[in-house]
């Protein structure tokens, strides 16, 4: 269960995560990265990853991954969770449309284009079955009006 994890992350966590990504992407000789965050909604965490790509040099496209629906079958699926694990604390990375579009546009307009211009911001709706109809029509409309693309988990 990858959510439990990111919710224990800090700050200084995702600093040394990203950090060590990068060690290993530039040896293996890769230059360019895509991060398809969810667990951006964690407060400091953007800013940790981002400070660090800055420095590192390497090319990103921060994908900012959003849920803005819970389809049945995602739910029976964290139901089953919690049955399996009752004493992990499982957590939500659900968001209402509404904000996940307004903290996409602000992480955009605050991050994309930066660090020379090696920084690029895209939204990044998860599925079909946990993102609605208009966060789908959101992404891409926003993709089209800034010039970037989106991706599809």
């Amino acid at each position: 269960v990858v959510y439990p994890g990111q919710k224990a992350m800090r700050p200084e966590d995702v600093a040394v995560a990203v950090r060590l990504y990068c060690a290993e992407a530039v040896r293996s000789g890769i230059t360019t990265i895509n991060e398809n965050a969810d667990s951006a909604i964690y407060p400091g965490n953007i800013e940790a990853a981002m400070a660090v790509y800055g420095e590192v040099g390497v090319r990103v496209v921060y994908a900012r991954m959003f849920f803005d629906r819970m389809d049945g079958r995602i739910q029976g699926y964290v139901d089953a969770l919690k049955a399996r694990s009752p004493q992990v604390e499982l957590c939500s990375i659900m968001e209402e449309t509404a904000v996940a579009k307004d903290r996409i546009t602000a992480l955009s307009d605050q991050y994309h284009g930066t660090a020379g211009g090696r920084i690029s911001v895209w939204p990044a709706p998860a599925t079909t079955t946990a993102v609605t109809v208009e966060g789908m029509r959101w992404a891409q409309a926003f993709a089209r009006d800034r010039a970037v693309m989106w991706t599809l988990q």
